[in-house]
């Protein structure tokens, strides 16, 4: 996160077409206050950024009788004891598309630059310290990386040295491959469906790679 960037970043988000309340969703470095459901509440769930343990987002399709009808834009926190903050919003029949899509790539931005761009400095040392990282149930060590692929015979585990391992990034998920053999011994992660996709991609590109990761993809 560059100086020039906000300290707070506030949105005010509509579930969809049909509601009629709009909940406040707050960001700092510090925390995430997010409004509740029941307009007449005016409760909110506050999260400590400490407390986030992991980290996923995408979208899902909404599909109707023959085609699909929206879209659904997801982000999700967890903290504490597995606990889950959602934040879901809908765009149907195209209506509103361009401002939902900019609203949802604001707040991932938010998210993954305010409590996981400073994580990856803190995991590299401990890398670098001959810890081992696992993220995304993926061991990661100086030694190597552990991934398990299904097979049609069964899933298997292979340990990929560092020197053989390459990262494929797309816009939805992410692929860890070895050089030797990338047909064979790969894993896919999906930003979606996997917690902390994004950040075992960050790590392994920085280590690989030495990149600095600034923002998603």
């Amino acid at each position: 996160m560059t100086e020039s960037q906000p300290q707070t970043l506030q949105f005010n988000i509509r579930r969809g077409l049909l509601s009629k309340h709009t909940r406040q969703l707050i960001l700092t470095k510090k925390f995430i206050r997010y409004e509740g459901k029941d307009p007449h509440s005016k409760s909110f769930t506050e999260v400590q950024a400490e407390d986030i343990t992991a980290f996923r987002y995408g979208i899902r399709w909404l599909q109707g009788y023959a085609f699909n009808i929206g879209r659904e834009y997801q982000v999700e926190i967890q903290y504490g004891n597995k606990q889950v903050l959602k934040i879901c919003f809908l765009s149907l029949y195209g209506i509103h598309r361009k401002e939902y899509h900019e609203l949802y790539a604001q707040i991932l931005d938010g998210f993954w630059n305010f409590y996981f761009v400073p994580r990856i400095p803190k995991l590299l040392k401990r890398f670098t310290d001959g810890e081992v990282i696992e993220l995304c149930n993926t061991p990661v060590s100086q030694d190597g990386i552990i991934i398990s692929s299904d097979l049609l015979t069964g899933p298997k585990s292979y340990v990929i040295p560092m020197e053989q391992a390459e990262v494929r990034t797309y816009t939805h998920y992410f692929v860890l491959c070895s050089k030797e053999d990338p047909g064979k011994i790969n894993k896919r992660y999906s930003f979606l469906d996997d917690w902390n996709a994004l950040l075992l991609m960050g790590l392994l590109l920085t280590i690989l790679e030495g990149k600095h990761v600034e923002g998603h993809s």
